[in-house]
C-alpha cells in the first residue's frame, strides 16, 4: 500500500509540475505572438493593425484575473511582471503610432528601431520573470508533495 501511495504522489507531483511548465509555456507563446504581430505590422507598413493594451491581452488576463494570479501571485517576481509587460505593449504601440504618423517604415526606421529595441528588452524581462515564478511554483509543489509523502509514511515535520 505504501508503494501505491508513493506512486500516486509521484504521479500527482509530476502532473502538477508538467501543468505548471505547460501553462507558463502557453503564456509565453501568447506573448511572443503579440510581439511578432507587432513587428510584422511595422515591417509590412500595416497602418490598420490594432494592438490591445497590457490589461486586455491573454497575458494581462492571466496575470490580473486568471490562473496566473491564483497560482503565482505569492512569488516575489510576480509583481515585477506587470511593469515589464506594460513596457512591451507601450513600445509596440508607440512604434506603430510613429509608423501611422509617417505612413511608411522607411521614413521613420530609426525612431521605430529604438522602440522595438526597448520592446525586445522588456520581452526578455517578461520571459525571465515567467521562468522565475514557474521555478518558484515547482519548488513549492516539490515541498508540498515531499511533505505529503512524509506524512503518508508516518513521519511528522
Amino acid at each position: 500500500m505504501d508503494d501505491m501511495n508513493r506512486l500516486s504522489n509521484d504521479i500527482n507531483f509530476n502532473s502538477q509540475k508538467a501543468l505548471s511548465s505547460i501553462f507558463t509555456s502557453l503564456v509565453k507563446l501568447d506573448h511572443v505572438l503579440f510581439k511578432v504581430r507587432g513587428y510584422k505590422a511595422m515591417f509590412e507598413d500595416n497602418l490598420g493593425e490594432k494592438f490591445v493594451d497590457h490589461h486586455h491581452c491573454r497575458l494581462g488576463h492571466w496575470y490580473e484575473h486568471g490562473r496566473g494570479k491564483e497560482l503565482y501571485s505569492k512569488y516575489s517576481d510576480f509583481p515585477k511582471l506587470e511593469p515589464a509587460h506594460k513596457e512591451l505593449h507601450d513600445n509596440i504601440k508607440n512604434a506603430h503610432d510613429i509608423l501611422i504618423k509617417h505612413e511608411n517604415l522607411d521614413r521613420c526606421i530609426d525612431q521605430i528601431h529604438k522602440y522595438l529595441q526597448d520592446a525586445e528588452n522588456a520581452s526578455k524581462r517578461v520571459m525571465s520573470l515567467l521562468d522565475s515564478i514557474t521555478k518558484d511554483r515547482i519548488l513549492d509543489l516539490e515541498i508540498e508533495f515531499n511533505k505529503q509523502s512524509s506524512l503518508s509514511k508516518g513521519n511528522v515535520y
